[in-house]
């Protein structure tokens, strides 16, 4: 039996956080965490299970935030940097177009010259999102001397921007439980 968990600390506006949550014991705690917490955090392999469960919770009183995936196998850093300089990147073009330095300089300076990307990571991201069809390139001229070829995004780009963009909040959001624990 799980005890109330207003009987041993104040829970208000917290967030439970359940691993193993698509079956079993993992399933039965997210349920009944529900009941008392204005959100439970679901994170499980079995996404089609993941989806019942969060159904459930939501159905008995709180948000379900989902999180698919395997707590056995550790990320993959290499992918989490690219898939992270990939959203700085479209971010940075969705309010203009830009060239590689501008882009470059733009992201320094929004993140208080704590990000610095350098060349040879930005130029093969760019192209690999050209390639994707979720930027797309033109040569202007740059203002400040010889032409220079301008990134923005396109349709598909915007919408894999908002797709990215609601994923690292929700993958921060899980960080942040965890930091906060």
């Amino acid at each position: 039996m799980i005890p109330d968990p207003h009987s041993l600390f104040d829970i208000k506006g917290k967030v439970a956080v359940v691993t193993g949550a698509s079956q079993g014991i993992g399933r039965a705690t997210a349920i009944r965490l529900a009941h008392d917490f204005e959100a439970v955090a679901l994170a499980a392999r079995q996404e089609d299970e993941l989806a019942k469960t969060a159904a459930e919770v939501k159905s008995a009183g709180a948000e379900p935030l989902t999180y698919a995936l395997d707590l056995r196998q550790p990320c993959s850093i290499e992918t989490l940097v690219q898939g992270t300089l990939d959203v700085l990147i479209l971010k940075t073009i969705a309010q203009a177009p830009l060239h590689g330095y501008g882009i470059a300089q733009r992201i320094l300076l929004v993140s208080q010259e704590i990000l610095q990307v350098q060349q040879g990571s930005l130029y093969p991201a760019l192209h690999r999102l050209e390639r994707k069809g979720l930027v797309k390139s033109e040569w202007k001229a740059s203002g400040s001397g010889p032409m220079a070829k301008f990134y923005s995004l396109t349709a598909a780009g915007r919408k894999h921007l908002q797709q990215e963009m609601d994923q690292w909040r929700r993958y921060s959001g899980a960080v942040d439980l965890v930091l906060e624990s």
